[in-house]
């Protein structure tokens, strides 16, 4: 139930992003939203599973121009989703079947620029991460504080990644 809500999530956010305020709808394009999950979601060792939206009773599609498709991501066939999903899950570009997959892989893995693009965004990444972390933590310790009966100032100032002050009693 939850994969299927969080699909209805992701194609209702990308058409809120897509379309501007007192837009028609008609200017809403064909949107296919693809999630590549780790195995079918049906259980049957199927490639694909689109999904579409019917009128109850008929085989009519509703034709709202919204699909979702689900790959399984641990399709091995000889054809090309088969092909596709080896890439995705190969850490070698030698032995990926795509050959502009291989080379966009080897660019970022091997090539100086390459690699420094990539260890840019993963920084980019991890900090956010952190910085998220920290706005959980203090969002708990507000929460929790009149339980614990402490007063507890988190200064944002002296705040560094690795240490940060935690001063008692001020308010």
């Amino acid at each position: 139930m939850a994969r299927t809500r969080a699909a209805r999530y992701h194609v209702s956010m990308i058409d809120c992003g897509l379309l501007e305020k007192n837009a028609d709808f008609s200017e809403l394009l064909e949107l296919w939203v693809v999630f590549i999950t780790e195995h079918d979601i049906r259980g049957k060792g199927a490639p694909l599973c689109p999904v579409e939206r019917y009128f109850p009773g008929t085989d009519e599609i509703f034709g709202d121009g919204a699909h979702i498709l689900y790959v399984n991501g641990s399709y091995r066939g000889g054809d090309d989703i088969g092909g596709l999903m080896h890439d995705f899950s190969c850490a070698d570009p030698a032995h990926m079947h795509f050959p502009t997959l291989a080379e966009r892989v080897r660019f970022f893995k091997e090539d100086t620029k390459g690699v420094a693009i990539m260890c840019s965004s993963m920084e980019e990444r991890q900090n956010q991460a952190i910085e998220e972390g920290i706005q959980q933590g203090i969002s708990l310790g507000e929460k929790n504080m009149p339980k614990t009966g402490r007063t507890i100032c988190l200064i944002r100032e002296n705040f560094r990644w690795k240490s940060f002050h935690v001063v008692r009693g001020c308010l």
